[in-house]
């Protein structure tokens, strides 16, 4: 499932000097959220991106819930959803996000296929990942910065809404923001339309 005259993933793994960067960056501190930005269809992704399934525990519960919420408030439910191993067809092998979730342990970590033109021919390249049409573009921005700032939203306010005691692991805030969730839905309302 891989055209070289499609994509180059380089010689080796962190062989290319962007992916070098990025490696660094999220090593010389703990993301609690990733998301990697595609286009090509419309979508929300999460792990994995190199198998047909997607994690256990409490931060995929979580992640599966703000993917739902996002996909009814800003894909009018018409994205797929799941994990990008899942829903595509194919098994991306080497992703950013499986990296970010696997290795770096971010327990959010996400890719949102933002626009896709699923009428166009694979030819067609630029038109099938890039709206050509100013307005339609400036409807994906507003769409997609609202769908980001809501998820920012939940996220701090759940964090925020937890025990004042402090926290303990990434691992644990997020256990403790699942059940604070699911106890207390009335965190949801930034959520809501």
């Amino acid at each position: 499932d891989y055209d070289p005259s499609e994509e180059y993933p380089g010689a080796a793994p962190f062989s290319e000097p962007e992916t070098q960067i990025m490696r660094n960056l999220v090593h010389s501190f703990k993301p609690h959220l990733w998301v990697n930005v595609h286009s090509g269809m419309e979508a929300l992704f999460m792990p994995y991106d190199h198998r047909n399934t997607t994690p256990d525990g409490a931060s995929a519960k979580l992640m599966k819930l703000i993917l739902q919420r996002l996909n009814h408030l800003h894909c009018k439910d018409n994205c797929v959803v799941g994990s990008g191993g899942g829903s595509v067809g194919y098994l991306a092998h080497g992703t950013a996000t499986d990296y970010m979730y696997e290795i770096v342990r971010v327990p959010l970590a996400f890719t949102f296929e933002i626009y896709g033109e699923p009428k166009v021919s694979s030819e067609d390249c630029f038109r099938m990942f890039n709206p050509l049409d100013s307005s339609i573009f400036e409807n994906i921005l507003e769409n997609w910065c609202t769908a980001f700032f809501r998820m920012f939203m939940i996220l701090h306010d759940g964090l925020y809404n937890l025990s004042t005691e402090g926290f303990g692991t990434v691992e644990d805030d997020i256990m403790s923001l699942s059940m604070n969730l699911a106890s207390n839905p009335s965190i949801l309302g930034n959520f809501q339309t």
